[in-house]
């Protein structure tokens, strides 16, 4: 059954555009004996009266079933509960009570708990429930004479969820709940590792990195091998993507690998290797590639770059024109830059330079930054329509533009604007 969620702060992905996952039902229908540790990853619930009707797929917990270590799940103390009509075997009944905890045995891990909430009855107050998951306030599920979702995170470490519910005036209603173990996966591996600078001398050498953040990275592992050799020794760890190697020995030949770990400890691949002789540069590093403008704000320009083997620092320019004069504007040891200077009401044209001992690279190529038009907030209610692009927004519709980056404010936007370009060719499409 596929259901349309009434709460906003969600998320659907496409591509890295955020917007939200339902849970998939695996379990089977009815209380029964079966211990809830011997569930299927996906655990789901129907809460109400003990005559009503269960959902397919679901577990029914009714108003006076109590938690026992045989049965591994069940409440910590007798509710009461209601049947209505009008909607499905999920929707109809649920339980409620000011302050009441529903437990269930499984593995230590990670989890999303989804909590169905509220009461269909015509004329009916506002619901509000607080939810709990291991003693920590999650949130409010509210509505009106409707049900609604919402999907917290834990993480158990004592063979047990705990998922406390607690309101105000009636008290908190449940009308079902999906408990969906969160698969451990490691990071991505780290991408655009490159060596940022060679301080090389007989009497002290050292070698520094830099690559693209990993999202979910905690921490970086660096490892180190003479040219020519399979074998990697690890060298350290960094919460930063840069590291400076200040074993290298100078006149010696090295490469390097890198590896993201996340919270959870689990390491990535290793990246792309890069190798590097420790001396003095002999020639002025190559130009930066794949510049672009990564985000507009109504006060700055953010752009960003491709690390340059041997590059020191980068050195910023700005133009009106795409092919004007170039003026500089900064400089940075880091492979992103903004720009706060900018009248962001109108359109400017970037270039970088990557900058060494030896000298400064030649230009990078253009990237154009658009004028700043300030997100549209969501509408109440749906459908929500987005119209993206660089050109104008169709009637009814929410600009999304290539720099229109995802935050909790907005509730929507692009993970990672840096890897998303616009083109407006000035055609209708449809």
């Amino acid at each position: 059954m596929t259901r349309r969620k009434t709460k906003r702060a969600l998320t659907v992905s496409i591509g890295a555009f955020m917007l939200a996952s339902s849970v998939l039902p695996l379990t089977p229908q009815g209380v029964n004996t079966v211990h809830a540790e011997t569930l299927s990853g996906v655990m789901k619930f129907d809460f109400g009266t003990q005559s009503s009707p269960v959902m397919s797929g679901y577990h029914q917990v009714h108003d006076g079933l109590l938690y026992t270590p045989e049965l591994g799940y069940g409440l910590d103390k007798s509710v009461i509960s209601r049947l209505r009509t009008g909607s499905d075997d999920l929707y109809n009944d649920f339980i409620l009570g000011t302050d009441y905890t529903f437990m269930v045995d499984v593995p230590d891990g990670e989890y999303d708990v989804t909590v169905y909430s509220g009461d269909l009855l015509t004329g009916t107050s506002t619901t509000k429930t607080t939810v709990s998951l291991e003693g920590e306030t999650k949130g409010t599920i509210q509505t009106k004479q409707a049900v609604a979702e919402e999907t917290f995170h834990t993480t158990v470490t004592d063979g047990q969820l705990t998922v406390g519910i607690t309101g105000v005036g009636a008290g908190g209603y449940v009308n079902g709940m999906v408990i969906e173990q969160v698969t451990q996966e490691p990071p991505a591996a780290p991408q655009g590792l490159a060596v940022s600078s060679v301080s090389a001398s007989e009497n002290e050498s050292a070698v520094s990195l830099q690559w693209s953040n990993v999202p979910d990275a905690a921490s970086y592992n660096v490892y180190r091998a003479t040219f020519g050799s399979e074998e990697y020794t690890k060298l350290g760890s960094t919460d930063a993507a840069a590291y400076t190697d200040a074993t290298a020995v100078f006149n010696n030949r090295y490469s390097y690998q890198v590896s993201a770990v996340n919270a959870a400890g689990l390491e990535s691949a290793f990246s792309d290797a890069v190798t590097v002789e420790v001396k003095p540069p002999s020639e002025a590093p190559a130009a930066p590639a794949d510049v672009s403008i990564i985000h507009i704000a109504e006060d700055e320009v953010s752009l960003s770059w491709t690390a340059v083997n041997y590059a020191a620092s980068y050195t910023i320019f700005r133009s009106d024109e795409e092919n004007g004069d170039y003026v500089e504007i900064g400089t940075t040891d880091s492979t992103n830059y903004t720009d706060t200077t900018a009248d962001t009401s109108t359109a400017w044209y970037y270039k970088v330079k990557a900058v060494n001992v030896s000298g400064l690279s030649l230009f990078s190529s253009a990237a154009r930054s658009t004028p700043y038009s300030a997100p549209q907030p969501l509408p109440e209610g749906t459908p929500i329509k987005f119209d993206f692009g660089s050109g104008a927004v169709a009637d009814g519709y929410i600009g999304v533009a290539s720099t229109t980056a995802y935050n909790e404010q907005l509730q929507y936007g692009f993970t990672d604007p840096s890897k998303v370009s616009a083109e407006d060719r000035g055609e209708r499409t449809r």
